[in-house]
């Protein structure tokens, strides 16, 4: 019979022979099976035993002879696996306890419930694989060798990789929770100083984010369209995040720098006519919040007007009608709005019904528009749009820039012989005798995009067309 451990020694014996049971990890060595008699095909004389011996009173289960007692980083390791490997439910008391060939004393020896070793697990993976990560990365000098790294330890990390998706899954989970909200809130805040770092803007450094933690995640948080991108639910919950963090960080480090009213620089932006009245009040008080030393210096313009003030930097934003195909710039849809038209009631009478008019009923009436050379994009696709309504365009010339006015197009409705589209959010009080009806079926969408120079470096132009984006959500 095997010699017990001094520690686990008694002075009797069970009735039956055995060597008394003991909890703990080190009980199987108190009960594993005698030494093999010599001359057992088993054992070879001169040479240590071999392979594993079956316990006593347990014919059919076998377990090392020899093995570590077992420590509170072999369960959080243990847990990790599993999470890793089969996903939240594999991390139970029973399971990890045969695989680490363990009883689930030794477990109450170290944690007090499964909540704790999850816990445990997951604080030590966000320590390792969070904050002594960044801490390895922010070593590297080079910002462009740094990204290099930081996409090779992505890469390469499949077991990592499988946690962090496990958390986000789990996330509402009392424990998991807290520790991915840290999770995500570290590595945003990195990512998005390190593209800083390497010479993106911080409305860049915010895209290029979200399309990586679109391809990391596995998640549609944009919506690609050949009008532009958009962000989807979960795209929005993150992007509201990622703000929040950068406005957090503006104003702490402006408290600390002592940044004051002495630094003023203004942004100049430019606005269309017909610009919803409501949007710009709200976003320009945001912005006079988080960015109190920026002066706003707002003109109107026509669309092809502003980019050119644009390109020859007599512009820091531009709110215009299409979108510029202009590598030098980037762009954001601000504002979409589906148009309506103004009509005179004695013309609507016949063509209007509850949900609004249809644009062929329009078909005689003449179009107040404007000119080409405000927009050309735009005017092409709304006089396409009306001649394939069978309604009949008359183009201004281009060397006529004057701009169509509100008080020119309801001049013009008031006729009894044309029409203006306009959106429902039409700035001007309407005149009796004349109505605003939806187009049924939303033919013609209006489009305004916030346009500022690629190359642009400044927070509060970032932190501008931000607010404008929320608005539009």
């Amino acid at each position: 019979m095997t010699r017990f451990p001094p520690q686990f020694a008694q002075k009797g014996r069970s009735p039956h022979g055995y060597p008394p049971l003991r909890y703990g990890d080190a009980m199987r060595d108190s009960i594993v099976a005698p030494t093999p008699h010599p001359g057992s095909p088993n054992q070879h004389p001169g040479q240590p035993e071999q392979g594993h011996a079956p316990l006593l009173g347990h014919p059919g289960r076998v377990r090392p002879r020899e093995r570590k007692t077992l420590t509170r980083a072999d369960w959080t390791g243990a847990a990790l696996d599993a999470l890793a490997r089969d996903g939240l439910r594999a991390v139970a008391v029973e399971p990890l306890a045969e695989r680490l060939g363990a009883t689930k004393g030794s477990f109450y020896w170290h944690f007090r419930d499964r909540n704790a070793l999850l816990e445990a697990a997951v604080t030590h993976w966000e320590r390792t694989a969070t904050d002594e990560l960044i801490s390895r990365l922010e070593t590297v000098a080079d910002a462009a060798e740094r990204a290099s790294a930081t996409v090779g330890w992505v890469a390469e990390s499949d077991r990592d990789m499988q946690i962090f998706m496990v958390l986000l899954w789990n996330a509402d989970h009392p424990v998991i929770g807290p520790v991915i909200n840290r999770i995500l809130t570290k590595r945003m805040a990195f990512s998005l100083r390190m593209r800083e770092e390497s010479g993106e803007d911080a409305e860049q450094a915010r895209l290029s984010m979200m399309y990586a933690y679109s391809v990391l995640l596995g998640l549609q948080l944009l919506r690609r369209s050949n009008t532009g991108a958009r962000t989807t639910d979960a795209g929005a919950i993150l992007l509201r995040e990622a703000r929040s963090l950068i406005e957090h960080h503006d104003r702490v480090l402006a408290s600390v720098t002592g940044t004051t009213a002495t630094n003023a620089r203004s942004l100049r932006l430019g606005v269309p006519l017909e610009f919803p009245p409501d949007l710009l009040p709200g976003v320009l008080a945001h912005l006079a919040t988080t960015h109190p030393q920026t002066r706003i210096q707002v003109q109107h313009a026509a669309s092809a007007a502003q980019l050119v003030m644009l390109k020859a930097a007599e512009l820091d934003v531009a709110l215009v009608r299409e979108r510029p195909a202009d590598p030098h710039f980037d762009a954001v849809l601000a504002v979409k709005e589906a148009m309506g038209v103004i009509l005179a009631r004695n013309q609507a009478e016949p063509v209007a019904g509850p949900e609004g008019v249809h644009l062929h009923d329009l078909a005689g009436l003449d179009w107040i528009g404007f000119s080409r050379s405000d927009t050309p994009a735009w005017y092409d696709q709304v006089s396409a749009t009306l001649r394939s309504h069978g309604i009949s365009v008359n183009d201004r010339s281009d060397s006529d820039q004057r701009p169509v006015t509100a008080e020119v197009k309801l001049a013009a409705v008031g006729t009894g012989q044309a029409f203006a589209l306009a959106s429902p959010d039409w700035p001007q009080p309407l005149p009796d005798g004349m109505s605003w009806f939806p187009l049924i079926g939303d033919p013609i969408v209006r489009r305004t995009w916030a346009v500022w120079p690629a190359t642009s470096r400044r927070r509060d132009v970032a932190a501008l067309v931000a607010a404008l984006e929320i608005a539009n959500t």
